[in-house]
């Protein structure tokens, strides 16, 4: 189940530089009041980060970034005293990621040099601070979808964070991005944030009316785009609730009777996904059990067990034979055969 701690995090882990594009410098138009200055930066593609020093492969979800006021500045290497200028506006693009675009500063040193050297042919790279409020972590072996695009584990989506200012970057490694900076508690912050462990255990603790389409699109986006087209087709939107409807009840159902079997989580994630009905995933269950029974059980138990002329029992039927005088259920009758407890 998602919880929320308190996490003590370098700075350094919430800034992430893009390199993909440079910062453009904009031209002025013809009829502007203003003849300043002004910038376009591509502040976080929304890709994926790979084996990033503290998180992992990373990735932030640009669907849950907290955009807030779009007058924020814009700095140089992240220091809050080196002014390059602010943002005007800060747009999401599901295409190009985080796009802000702003003004360079008259008045100050940093904005001076840094539109000088963008005007030489300097390629800035624009950088982001966007500390997290939600987070999940994926584990080793596992995939996520985020943004259109997988993510393996070990790694970690932020998909909820605020995004607090831009910065101007030269290219090379940041002295600071580095484990190195997970000595300088001096330059730490205190997070409170919502983290997300498991996917699977989120399901199936969650409530019926908690698993939602969007859920479904997150986790099982195959069988949501089925859903989704089905309801297209049909042209009725109370097609679709009800097929989601059907298959949420489904998936909670198989996953609330495999708890009645000790380690069945394999068996009930493969009944799910071949669309099992949950008497058929029950009897999977029971299947897979007798079979661990009978696999650890001794063999020709019973008073005639050395007589090969009265026959010899399996020790299924006599656990079958014990149901059906004693009652019970199944793995009693089992155990109760191999500790040799039948009466005849």
């Amino acid at each position: 189940m998602p919880h929320t701690q308190t996490e003590n995090i370098p700075k350094a882990a919430l800034r992430f530089k893009e390199e993909e594009e440079p910062v453009e410098i904009l031209t002025s138009q013809e009829g502007e009041k203003t003849k300043r200055r002004k910038f376009s930066m591509v502040a976080h593609s929304g890709r994926v980060m790979l084996n990033h020093w503290l998180w992992g492969n990373l990735a932030i979800d640009l669907s849950g970034v907290s955009i807030g006021r779009e007058k924020k500045p814009a700095l140089r290497d992240h220091d809050s005293d080196r002014i390059v200028g602010w943002t005007e506006g800060i747009n999401i693009d599901e295409k190009r990621g985080i796009v802000a675009e702003g003004i360079f500063s008259e008045k100050t040193e940093d904005g001076r040099q840094a539109l000088e050297l963008a005007d030489e042919g300097f390629p800035w790279q624009a950088s982001i601070y966007i500390p997290p409020l939600v987070i999940e972590r994926v584990k080793d072996g596992e995939t996520a979808e985020v943004n259109g695009r997988k993510i393996k584990g070990p790694g970690t989506i932020f998909r909820k964070s605020v995004l607090r200012e831009v910065s101007f970057c030269a290219l090379g490694a940041d002295e600071h991005t580095s484990a190195s900076a997970l000595k300088d508690k001096g330059d730490n912050i205190d997070l409170d944030i919502e983290i997300i462990e498991n996917k699977e255990e989120e399901v199936e603790n969650m409530e019926l009316a908690d698993l939602t389409l969007e859920m479904l699109k997150r986790d099982k986006s195959d069988l949501a785009e089925a859903l989704l087209k089905e309801g297209r087709e049909s042209g009725a939107k109370a097609s679709l609730d009800a097929g989601v409807k059907q298959e949420r009840t489904r998936v909670l159902a198989i996953l609330k009777e495999a708890k009645g079997f000790e380690g069945m989580g394999d068996v009930a994630n493969e009944a799910i996904e071949k669309g099992d009905s949950v008497e058929a995933a029950v009897g999977k269950f029971k299947d897979k059990r007798l079979a661990e029974l009978e696999k650890s059980a001794p063999s020709n138990l019973g008073p005639n067990a050395d007589d090969p002329e009265k026959g010899k029992m399996s020790h299924l039927d006599k656990a079958k034979a014990y149901q059906a005088e004693h009652g019970g259920s199944m793995t009693e009758a089992l155990k109760a055969t191999a500790e040799k407890t039948v009466k005849k």
